[in-house]
């Protein structure tokens, strides 16, 4: 495999983990904000899954932004 070979692998390694800390921030952020009634009534220990959907249907345009950039990164072709 050559260098630019390489090179191509290792940016796509970087995009999968950028993508991760950007559902991280998004989870952050729904939880500070639009979620953060609910996140307050919840216990330390339970478990819930946050699917793509409910992130989806949040108002916050700084969420709405991410999950554009998120749809971008899965979506590019290198």
């Amino acid at each position: 495999m050559d260098d630019y070979q390489h090179a191509i692998e290792r940016t796509l390694k970087q995009l999968e983990e950028t993508k991760e800390k950007l559902i991280d921030q998004i989870f952050d952020l729904a939880i500070n904000g639009e979620l953060k009634e609910w996140s307050e009534t919840i216990e330390i220990g339970e478990h819930f899954y946050f699917g793509k959907e409910l992130f989806e249907s949040l108002e916050d345009k700084n969420i709405k932004q991410l999950i554009d950039l998120i749809a971008k990164i899965e979506n590019m072709k290198i």
